[in-house]
Protein backbone atom coordinates (compact mmCIF):
# COMPACT_ATOMS: atom_id res chain seq x y z
CA UNK A 1 0.00 0.00 0.00
CA UNK A 2 2.79 2.37 0.98
CA UNK A 3 4.22 1.78 -2.57
CA UNK A 4 0.92 2.30 -4.67
CA UNK A 5 0.86 5.90 -2.88
CA UNK A 6 4.77 6.61 -3.05
CA UNK A 7 3.95 6.41 -6.87
CA UNK A 8 1.96 8.92 -7.53
CA UNK A 9 4.22 11.72 -5.35
CA UNK A 10 7.40 10.67 -7.10
CA UNK A 11 5.57 10.98 -10.72
CA UNK A 12 4.56 14.15 -9.38
CA UNK A 13 8.28 15.54 -8.15
CA UNK A 14 9.88 14.22 -11.18
CA UNK A 15 7.23 16.79 -13.36
CA UNK A 16 8.24 19.52 -10.99
CA UNK A 17 11.74 18.88 -11.26
CA UNK A 18 11.60 18.64 -15.35
CA UNK A 19 9.44 21.54 -15.72
CA UNK A 20 11.72 23.45 -13.43
CA UNK A 21 14.87 22.30 -15.52
CA UNK A 22 13.05 22.78 -18.94
CA UNK A 23 12.11 26.58 -17.58
CA UNK A 24 15.87 27.31 -16.68
CA UNK A 25 17.10 26.04 -20.20
CA UNK A 26 14.56 27.99 -22.00
CA UNK A 27 15.62 31.35 -19.91
CA UNK A 28 19.06 30.49 -20.48
CA UNK A 29 19.20 29.77 -23.85
CA UNK A 30 16.66 32.43 -24.34
CA UNK A 31 19.46 35.05 -23.21
CA UNK A 32 21.71 35.46 -26.63
CA UNK A 33 18.53 35.73 -28.28
CA UNK A 34 16.97 38.59 -26.00
CA UNK A 35 19.96 40.19 -26.55
CA UNK A 36 20.26 40.00 -30.28
CA UNK A 37 16.93 40.97 -30.23
CA UNK A 38 17.79 44.18 -28.37
CA UNK A 39 20.50 45.17 -30.86
CA UNK A 40 18.28 44.79 -33.70
CA UNK A 41 15.61 46.61 -32.86
CA UNK A 42 16.42 48.97 -29.63
CA UNK A 43 17.64 52.75 -30.89
CA UNK A 44 20.92 53.69 -29.31
CA UNK A 45 21.19 56.17 -26.42
CA UNK A 46 23.71 58.58 -24.79
CA UNK A 47 24.18 55.47 -22.66
CA UNK A 48 25.26 53.29 -25.38
CA UNK A 49 27.74 55.41 -26.75
CA UNK A 50 28.91 56.40 -23.35
CA UNK A 51 29.41 52.64 -22.54
CA UNK A 52 31.22 52.35 -26.32
CA UNK A 53 33.88 55.27 -25.16
CA UNK A 54 34.62 53.48 -22.26
CA UNK A 55 35.49 50.11 -23.83
CA UNK A 56 38.75 49.47 -24.90
CA UNK A 57 38.03 46.02 -26.42
CA UNK A 58 35.89 42.64 -25.79
CA UNK A 59 38.15 39.58 -24.40
CA UNK A 60 37.73 36.51 -25.92
CA UNK A 61 39.58 33.49 -23.83
CA UNK A 62 41.68 31.58 -26.37
CA UNK A 63 41.63 28.09 -24.12
CA UNK A 64 37.48 28.05 -25.10
CA UNK A 65 38.18 28.72 -28.62
CA UNK A 66 40.72 26.17 -28.77
CA UNK A 67 38.26 24.12 -27.31
CA UNK A 68 35.80 24.71 -29.57
CA UNK A 69 38.16 23.60 -32.48
CA UNK A 70 38.76 20.18 -31.01
CA UNK A 71 34.99 19.66 -32.55
CA UNK A 72 35.32 18.22 -35.65
CA UNK A 73 31.86 19.15 -36.67
CA UNK A 74 32.27 22.91 -36.30
CA UNK A 75 33.41 24.60 -39.38
CA UNK A 76 33.01 28.48 -38.74
CA UNK A 77 33.40 30.66 -35.51
CA UNK A 78 30.80 33.33 -35.26
CA UNK A 79 30.88 36.49 -33.14
CA UNK A 80 27.35 37.37 -32.75
CA UNK A 81 26.51 40.80 -31.41
CA UNK A 82 23.61 41.78 -28.93
CA UNK A 83 22.72 44.95 -26.94
CA UNK A 84 21.80 44.13 -23.12
CA UNK A 85 19.93 46.10 -20.48
CA UNK A 86 22.92 48.44 -19.66
CA UNK A 87 23.01 49.68 -23.42
CA UNK A 88 26.17 47.72 -23.74
CA UNK A 89 27.57 45.71 -26.68
CA UNK A 90 28.36 42.51 -25.92
CA UNK A 91 29.49 39.53 -28.56
CA UNK A 92 28.79 36.08 -28.05
CA UNK A 93 31.27 33.64 -30.06
CA UNK A 94 29.83 30.34 -31.17
CA UNK A 95 31.65 27.10 -33.40
CA UNK A 96 29.57 26.51 -36.11
CA UNK A 97 28.70 23.50 -37.94
CA UNK A 98 28.23 22.63 -42.00
CA UNK A 99 24.34 23.26 -41.40
CA UNK A 100 24.56 26.39 -39.67
CA UNK A 101 23.74 25.13 -36.28
CA UNK A 102 25.71 25.78 -32.95
CA UNK A 103 27.36 23.37 -31.63
CA UNK A 104 29.61 25.24 -28.61
CA UNK A 105 29.14 28.92 -27.35
CA UNK A 106 30.28 31.23 -24.97
CA UNK A 107 30.22 35.14 -24.47
CA UNK A 108 33.75 37.28 -24.63
CA UNK A 109 34.21 39.95 -21.58
CA UNK A 110 34.29 43.19 -21.82
CA UNK A 111 37.23 44.55 -20.89
CA UNK A 112 37.37 48.86 -20.13
CA UNK A 113 40.92 48.71 -19.37
CA UNK A 114 42.89 51.28 -21.73
CA UNK A 115 46.78 49.93 -20.57
CA UNK A 116 46.65 48.78 -24.55
CA UNK A 117 45.85 52.04 -25.48
CA UNK A 118 49.62 53.02 -26.05
CA UNK A 119 50.07 49.65 -28.20
CA UNK A 120 48.01 50.25 -30.69
CA UNK A 121 48.80 54.03 -31.20
CA UNK A 122 51.79 52.37 -32.00
CA UNK A 123 50.35 50.49 -35.20
CA UNK A 124 49.94 53.97 -37.16
CA UNK A 125 54.04 54.42 -37.27
CA UNK A 126 54.91 50.86 -37.28
CA UNK A 127 56.74 49.26 -40.28
CA UNK A 128 56.28 45.84 -39.77
CA UNK A 129 54.78 43.98 -42.45
CA UNK A 130 54.21 40.23 -42.39
CA UNK A 131 56.99 37.79 -43.89
CA UNK A 132 55.76 34.28 -43.10
CA UNK A 133 52.49 32.63 -45.42
CA UNK A 134 49.96 31.27 -43.31
CA UNK A 135 46.34 29.50 -44.03
CA UNK A 136 44.97 33.04 -42.66
CA UNK A 137 47.50 35.08 -45.16
CA UNK A 138 44.15 36.41 -46.95
CA UNK A 139 43.07 37.41 -43.38
CA UNK A 140 45.72 39.71 -42.11
CA UNK A 141 45.17 42.99 -41.78
CA UNK A 142 48.29 45.42 -41.79
CA UNK A 143 49.28 47.07 -38.52
CA UNK A 144 48.67 50.69 -40.23
CA UNK A 145 45.28 49.71 -41.29
CA UNK A 146 44.08 47.84 -38.10
CA UNK A 147 45.07 51.35 -35.92
CA UNK A 148 43.27 53.09 -39.11
CA UNK A 149 40.12 50.75 -38.43
CA UNK A 150 40.28 51.40 -34.85
CA UNK A 151 40.81 54.97 -34.76
CA UNK A 152 37.56 55.78 -37.31
CA UNK A 153 35.27 53.43 -35.18
CA UNK A 154 36.04 55.43 -32.00
CA UNK A 155 35.86 59.05 -33.46
CA UNK A 156 32.28 57.58 -34.68
CA UNK A 157 31.56 56.51 -31.50
CA UNK A 158 32.34 60.46 -30.06
CA UNK A 159 30.44 61.98 -32.37
CA UNK A 160 27.48 59.75 -31.98
CA UNK A 161 26.99 58.87 -35.86
CA UNK A 162 27.84 55.43 -36.71
CA UNK A 163 23.91 53.92 -37.70
CA UNK A 164 24.98 53.84 -41.11
CA UNK A 165 28.23 52.16 -40.33
CA UNK A 166 26.47 48.82 -38.43
CA UNK A 167 23.99 48.46 -41.06
CA UNK A 168 23.61 46.75 -44.54
CA UNK A 169 20.39 48.22 -46.96
CA UNK A 170 18.79 49.33 -43.40
CA UNK A 171 19.23 46.45 -41.63
CA UNK A 172 21.93 46.10 -38.75
CA UNK A 173 24.82 43.84 -38.89
CA UNK A 174 24.10 40.69 -36.84
CA UNK A 175 27.05 38.30 -36.87
CA UNK A 176 30.54 38.16 -38.50
CA UNK A 177 31.73 34.02 -39.12
CA UNK A 178 35.43 33.31 -39.50
CA UNK A 179 36.62 29.91 -41.48
CA UNK A 180 37.66 27.52 -38.16
CA UNK A 181 41.23 27.48 -39.54
CA UNK A 182 41.55 30.88 -39.23
CA UNK A 183 40.88 30.68 -35.28
CA UNK A 184 43.02 27.74 -34.98
CA UNK A 185 46.16 30.07 -36.48
CA UNK A 186 44.85 32.71 -34.21
CA UNK A 187 45.36 30.77 -31.11
CA UNK A 188 47.89 28.34 -32.47
CA UNK A 189 50.81 29.24 -29.69
CA UNK A 190 51.03 28.77 -26.40
CA UNK A 191 52.28 32.67 -25.75
CA UNK A 192 48.68 33.29 -26.70
CA UNK A 193 46.44 33.74 -23.91
CA UNK A 194 43.30 35.53 -25.11
CA UNK A 195 42.11 37.61 -28.13
CA UNK A 196 41.44 40.71 -28.26
CA UNK A 197 38.32 42.08 -30.61
CA UNK A 198 38.59 45.36 -31.24
CA UNK A 199 35.46 47.42 -33.06
CA UNK A 200 36.92 49.55 -36.48
CA UNK A 201 35.67 50.72 -39.84
CA UNK A 202 37.12 48.92 -42.55
CA UNK A 203 37.39 50.51 -46.42
CA UNK A 204 34.26 50.03 -47.07
CA UNK A 205 33.01 52.23 -44.08
CA UNK A 206 31.41 49.38 -42.46
CA UNK A 207 31.85 48.39 -38.89
CA UNK A 208 34.15 45.40 -38.36
CA UNK A 209 36.17 43.39 -35.94
CA UNK A 210 39.56 43.57 -35.42
CA UNK A 211 41.70 40.68 -33.78
CA UNK A 212 44.87 41.11 -32.20
CA UNK A 213 46.49 38.61 -29.78
CA UNK A 214 47.11 38.64 -26.22
CA UNK A 215 49.77 37.37 -23.92
CA UNK A 216 49.47 35.89 -20.34
CA UNK A 217 50.18 39.50 -18.61
CA UNK A 218 47.22 40.80 -20.46
CA UNK A 219 49.40 42.93 -23.41
CA UNK A 220 48.84 42.62 -26.96
CA UNK A 221 50.78 40.54 -28.84
CA UNK A 222 52.77 42.72 -31.69
CA UNK A 223 55.94 43.19 -33.52
CA UNK A 224 58.14 46.06 -33.83
CA UNK A 225 60.41 44.68 -36.66
CA UNK A 226 62.24 41.51 -35.16
CA UNK A 227 60.75 42.02 -31.73
CA UNK A 228 58.20 41.64 -29.42
CA UNK A 229 56.42 45.16 -27.44
CA UNK A 230 54.92 42.83 -25.26
CA UNK A 231 56.57 39.99 -22.70
CA UNK A 232 56.02 36.44 -23.43
CA UNK A 233 56.40 35.43 -20.02
CA UNK A 234 58.63 32.51 -20.84
CA UNK A 235 55.51 30.84 -22.46
CA UNK A 236 57.49 29.41 -25.34
CA UNK A 237 59.52 30.75 -28.32
CA UNK A 238 58.17 33.35 -30.85
CA UNK A 239 56.35 31.40 -33.81
CA UNK A 240 55.17 32.85 -37.60
CA UNK A 241 51.72 32.99 -36.26
CA UNK A 242 52.32 35.48 -33.57
CA UNK A 243 51.80 39.32 -33.93
CA UNK A 244 49.07 38.85 -36.62
CA UNK A 245 46.48 41.08 -36.27
CA UNK A 246 43.13 39.28 -38.35
CA UNK A 247 40.41 40.69 -40.19
CA UNK A 248 38.46 40.30 -43.02
CA UNK A 249 35.27 38.51 -41.55
CA UNK A 250 31.99 37.60 -43.66
CA UNK A 251 28.92 39.92 -42.41
CA UNK A 252 25.16 39.10 -42.10
CA UNK A 253 23.79 40.56 -43.75
CA UNK A 254 24.78 40.00 -46.53
CA UNK A 255 26.80 36.81 -46.03
CA UNK A 256 24.51 34.86 -43.81
CA UNK A 257 24.43 31.06 -43.07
Amino acid sequence: MKTNKLVPILFAAILILACTNDQFSETENNIPVTLQKNWNQTELTAAFYNNQSMLSHHHIDAEKLRSISLQNSVIKFRFTLGLNSNQELEIDIAGIDQKGAIVSSFTSILNTDNNNKNSINELQYSTYTYRELSNATTHLLPYKTAYTYINKWENAIQKQQIEKLISYEGERIRYYSLPKQIVVDMTASKNVSAIALFLGINSNNKLTPVFIQKTHNGSLLIKKENYYLATLNNEGEPGTLEGNIYDFTEACPDLCD
